[in-house]
């Protein structure tokens, strides 16, 4: 959060242009930077195997940002148009069930953790 603030506040606004419109990301002609130029820089910038200590790839980071937006309730079809899927069947697989949000829904729902339920066997 540090760095992407400092960017937001020093370097994005030297950057910007009538191209930038809402881009997060500007390449130095100040236009959005597309994916396929984002990626050859990221091992390079930012060393992620020794930053995190495993093998890591741009297609990891897609599918965690997908699988958390998700967790966190966020609408199928907003997480399509951020991952630039033109089909939604492309974005539900990540909407895989982890077995903790398994395990939590089924507490929630299994009949014996219903208060009432059982009261008129009793």
């Amino acid at each position: 959060m540090h760095y992407l603030s400092l960017y937001l506040s020093q370097a994005r606004p030297q950057l910007a242009s009538p191209l930038s419109s809402n881009a997060l990301w500007l390449n130095a002609r100040g236009s959005r930077w597309k994916r396929n130029e984002v990626i050859p820089h990221l091992p390079k910038t930012y060393r992620w195997r020794e930053t995190v200590g495993f093998h890591f790839t741009m297609h990891l980071m897609r599918h965690a940002f997908a699988t958390h937006l998700l967790a966190a309730g966020a609408p199928l079809r907003d997480v399509q148009e951020l991952l630039g899927h033109c089909s939604i069947r492309s974005t539900t697989i990540y909407t895989h069930i982890t077995p903790l949000a398994l395990q939590a829904q089924l507490g929630h729902c299994h009949p014996r953790n219903q208060t009432g339920f059982f009261a008129e066997e009793a």
